[in-house]
């Protein structure tokens, strides 16, 4: 998203968000379908194959999340080599922000 603010000033946004992929959800629904028909078959869970299942959602985590970063990187090289400059949020303690809005009490 692009505001324009006159002239040359303007603020565009990209904001970045995790999704799902139509194959994860796919193979997720199997695996879950697996666990829980051996659940309800055999009357308890094996230790190893929701270990493994575990495994397998924390790979993909961990990938989805370097994806996201790495996507990111990209985007800031293409506004850096389109010239464009990055602006970072500035977060004001708590302490100051109460301190300018609290009244000023003066004792004579």
């Amino acid at each position: 998203m692009t505001e324009y603010h006159g002239g040359l000033k303007c603020l565009t946004r990209a904001g970045l968000r995790y999704r799902f992929v139509t194959t994860t959800v796919i193979i997720n629904l199997v695996a879950l379908s697996l666990l829980m028909y051996r659940q309800l078959n055999v009357g308890h869970a094996e230790p190893w194959l929701i270990a493994i299942y575990s495994c397998f959602v924390i790979f993909l985590g961990i990938r989805a999340r370097r994806l996201k970063h790495r996507v990111a990187e990209l985007i800031d090289l293409a506004a850096y080599q389109a010239g464009l400059q990055r602006i970072l949020r500035r977060r004001a303690p708590a302490e100051t922000t109460v301190a300018k809005t609290a009244p000023r009490v003066e004792v004579g």
